[in-house]
């Protein structure tokens, strides 16, 4: 399975619920460094209209454009696997470990 730049298929400015259902929808599973979509509330009701499989590198500090590309290449066929083997939605925050934790989309944990 190959991934696909959003700017492919999205104008730059599309908001993020409308990325984010729209995605899902296509069944496709998507990856971010924002850490923010999942305390939104909009954003976490496009992620379940959607049945979205988003995974969010949740490290401390920033990240650079190489430290994504890092991370991605690290953790893309457990992402892969991942999302084989459980349906949408969701949202998973992975460490600065590696470690894989899924959010609860409808608790009180998106404070963290």
């Amino acid at each position: 399975m190959g991934f696909t730049y959003l700017d492919d298929h999205f104008p730059q400015d599309t908001p993020d619920p409308d990325w984010l259902q729209a995605v899902g929808e296509l069944g496709w599973i998507a990856v971010t460094r924002d850490k923010a979509i999942r305390r939104k509330p909009v954003e976490r009701a496009a992620v379940v209209v959607g049945r979205l499989r988003l995974f969010v590198f949740n490290q401390a500090r920033p990240m650079s454009a190489l430290d994504y590309l890092d991370s991605l290449t690290s953790y893309w066929r457990r992402m892969l696997e991942w999302a084989a083997e459980n349906e949408g939605p969701a949202i998973v925050l992975i460490g600065a470990n590696g470690d894989f934790r899924s959010v609860n989309l409808l608790g009180d944990d998106l404070i963290q």
